[in-house]
């Protein structure tokens, strides 16, 4: 094993008997303890690699290793595959890469039928690149995102200083396969070369660091504790006592010893450590600066104060950045994602001498400081780069648009009280008075949002161009050539069907190896007999690692090893394949009936009764549309996807009053285990037909509370908006200022409920009287 920084030619080897240890280790505790296999998955995948003749190794389930393949490979070299990937998506649209990070963290436990991984890219990319960069991210990230998950995709900007971008996807137990059109190589651990390009990623070390912050928000401490000393355990095997009294250590002294000794492990390789390690291990370890007057913050309130001419210097800034961050509840993950981010030029030599006054005042609203600090000048400079800034005021709050990311954002009363104060015309000091004017809570929740709307702003082209950074990176930006498809593996023993969904063509392709259960059923309505259109999108299905594998466009979307779980998962695989190629400003996790030739829209989460309220309201007129699959169009009209609703094994005795002949439906599985029912009798037509879209009569979000009584209330705009944006699985790239225009004009006219009932006929009686 051979560890190594970038940019550097000094190599630590790392013994081959140290290693061998380890696998030892491991072979002990995988014999005398079973149980702990799947705590030990990420390195007895390692170990499997290492000693491929070790029948304890050898003789493992690959079904549990191959869910964990991917955590395996955050502490390897192969883990860059990950982010050259992703890389490559962004080259392949001109946006140059400055530096990359994927980190990997499991959902849940091994073996749980509702796995998931969930994959964390941090990137750097020009500032002036971040608006392309942030479409193309959820483009890639969309590919496969899953209905069921809200949280399929998100993509956001993280640093208020560089272009700092992440996506955060969950997905299938498995990772980001290479694709085609791109060469990978990794001759230094610490760089990715793609085609004739190289860029900087993490170290190792820091990779380790990275794993155990994020862990500190997903798993509970003792998990957190475990996983720590396996990761230090890699680096530097230890004897199963030593391994023993590391374990012990760690649960008597906390978090932050285990990092001390991780760290330690790593400086007796004569591997350097983290940036940043000595500032986490002081945040965990519980030390105080000993003279506050001295500190920076003192610094830069007698800066702003105008008792000190001086401005700050780089490392004083950065210091003073992460030392406000540590105040937020997650602040050890805060403050790494400030402080392990590489050195780029760009983001200490445009800090210096508070150049970024968005940055100074969000900061020292954060931690509280007093009016006396925020100076008029600060506002003034703040609001000459707002032209990119679009926002409406409605009697709740307000929203705010940002056309260089993107992204919506909603305000309070409060905060849109004093956004608009400060947007007028007014002399800087009446603004200022207006916000003297709030007390209390007001007044923080005022500060607290106008701070997230600044800090939003660096992506305005401030900073300006990079070239010197381009060229000490060598990156010139070179759209890849697409290698030619490659050739299907099932040419001669394969069932293929041509569907249409919602008037998009797809072809889907099956091995015949393949026991697709009683798929049939499902995917019959959706079948074009014809087939003469060229398909927008190819799904194939076949057998690999005792599991089945399903591709969309040469892609791993889903892996499955329950075959009973199989027919659901496809289906919603080609669903969601067909709705990449369907126009929308917003894709919903909704439900959509027609009543009185008007949309009325129930956006809910999994299990809220959306499916049961659909068939009731069906049953008494309103035209079914969709249970789950809805859009909302440029014009903001409605429009779903055609969709069989389904019932759940608790809704089965409920339902009996309205569908007839439940029993003889075929169950199905899905893949969190629950049995439910296909109605695919009575409510679809035809689902090929390109969906019709519907002037939104209303918008309610409805919410079963057995017991809790039933209760509708009207809510304004940017309420609605808030809520829907929690059942919003995507958002159109395209989405510009004309169109939040036009949002704004939406929820201004369209009603809005939110509806809490545990009566049916009450829910259904009412969304009929609001329609």
């Amino acid at each position: 094993m051979v560890l190594g920084r970038m940019g550097t030619d000094k190599k630590v080897v790392v013994p081959e008997a140290r290693v061998k240890a380890l696998c030892n280790l491991l072979e002990n505790l995988t014999m005398r303890f079973p149980q702990d296999i799947p705590d030990l998955a990420p390195l007895l995948y390692v170990a499997r690699g290492i000693e491929r003749d070790n029948p304890v190794f050898r003789d493992l389930s690959l079904v549990r290793l191959r869910n964990v393949r991917s955590i395996a490979r955050q502490t390897s070299v192969s883990s860059l595959a990950n982010s050259a990937f992703v890389i490559s998506e962004l080259r392949k649209r001109d946006i140059p890469v400055l530096a990359m990070k994927g980190t990997v963290l499991s959902q849940l436990a091994y073996g749980d039928p509702n796995f998931r991984v969930s994959n964390d890219f941090d990137l750097l990319v020009k500032p002036t690149d971040s608006k392309e960069a942030v479409k193309a991210l959820q483009l890639i990230g969309f590919r496969f995102a899953k209905e069921q998950d809200r949280s399929a995709c998100q993509v956001h900007m993280t640093s208020p200083v560089a272009g700092t971008l992440d996506l955060h996807t969950r997905l299938a137990p498995r990772w980001f396969p290479l694709a085609d059109g791109f060469k990978t190589r990794f001759d230094d651990p610490y760089i990715v070369g793609i085609d004739e390009h190289e860029f900087p990623t993490f170290t190792l070390p820091e990779q380790i660091l990275l794993c155990a912050i994020n862990a500190v928000k997903e798993y509970p401490e003792k998990v957190i504790r475990k996983s720590l000393v396996d990761m230090a355990a890699l680096l530097h095997p230890l004897a199963e006592a030593d391994y023993g009294d590391l374990w012990e250590v760690s649960c008597q002294r906390g978090l932050g010893k285990i990092l001390q000794l991780c760290f330690a492990m790593l400086k007796n390789l004569n591997h350097p450590l983290p940036v940043g390690a000595d500032l986490v291990l002081k945040a965990n370890l519980g030390s105080r600066r000993r003279d506050p007057a001295s500190s920076i913050e003192m610094k830069v309130e007698r800066m702003l104060e105008g008792e000190s001419e001086r401005s700050l210097t780089q490392s004083e800034f950065a210091h003073y950045h992460t030392d406000l961050r540590e105040r937020l509840p997650d602040r050890v993950k805060a403050r790494a994602s400030a402080l392990l981010l590489p050195a780029i030029p760009l983001a200490q030599t445009r800090a210096r001498g508070l150049h970024r006054p968005d940055v100074i005042l969000g900061a020292l609203i954060r931690r509280g400081v007093t009016l006396g600090g925020l100076r008029e000048r600060y506002v003034e400079q703040l609001w000459r780069v707002r032209p990119h800034i679009l926002y409406e005021l409605f009697e709740d709050g307000g929203l705010v648009f940002d056309e260089w990311s993107g992204q919506i954002h909603s305000l309070n009363s409060a905060g849109a009280f004093l956004f608009d104060q400060i947007g007028t015309e007014q002399p800087w000091n009446e603004a200022l008075e207006a916000y003297r004017s709030a007390r209390g809570v007001a007044r923080t929740s005022a500060l607290r949002e106008i701070t997230d709307i600044l800090t939003w702003w660096h992506r305005s082209g401030w900073i300006g161009e990079m070239q010197a950074e381009d060229e000490a990176f060598g990156i010139h930006p070179n759209v890849s050539e697409r290698s030619p498809a490659t050739p299907s593996r099932f040419a001669y023993s394969a069932t293929v069907w041509h569907v249409v969904v919602a008037g998009v063509p797809l072809r889907v392709t099956a091995d015949r190896n393949v026991n697709l259960g009683q798929f049939d059923q499902l995917i019959g309505p959706f079948v074009d007999m014809h087939g003469g259109e060229t398909p927008a999108a190819s799904v194939m299905v076949f057998n690999e690692d005792d599991g089945v594998v399903i591709e969309v466009d040469g892609e791993e979307a889903g892996f499955c090893i329950d075959p009973a779980a199989l027919p659901d998962m496809l289906l919603d695989t080609i669903l969601v394949a067909a709705v990449g190629h369907l126009p929308y400003a917003f894709y919903l996790h909704a439900a959509l009936l027609e009543i009185s030739k008007g949309g009325v829209l129930l956006p809910a989460p999994s299990g809220s009764g959306k499916s049961t309220l659909s068939i009731a309201l069906s049953h008494r007129g309103a035209e079914y549309i969709s249970d789950e699959m809805s859009f909302l169009s440029g014009d903001f009209r409605a429009y779903g996807v055609h969709v069989f609703p389904t019932v759940k094994e608790s809704g089965w005795s409920a339902m009996r009053n309205l569908v007839v002949d439940l029993e003889r439906l075929t169950d199905f599985r899905r893949r969190d285990g629950i049995t439910m029912k296909y109605l695919t009798e009575g409510f679809v037509r035809d689902p090929k037909l390109v969906p019709r879209d519907l002037e939104v009569r209303a918008v309610i979000f409805p919410e079963f509370h057995p017991g809790g009584g039933n209760r509708l209330e009207e809510i304004g705009p940017v309420a609605c908006f808030s809520m829907l944006m929690e059942q919003c699985l995507s958002m159109n790239e395209a989405f510009d200022a004309a169109a939040f225009r036009r949002l704004a004009s939406f929820l201004r006219e369209v009603a809005s409920y939110r509806m809490s009932y545990e009566e049916t006929e009450f829910a259904v009686s009412n969304i009929f009287e609001v329609a």
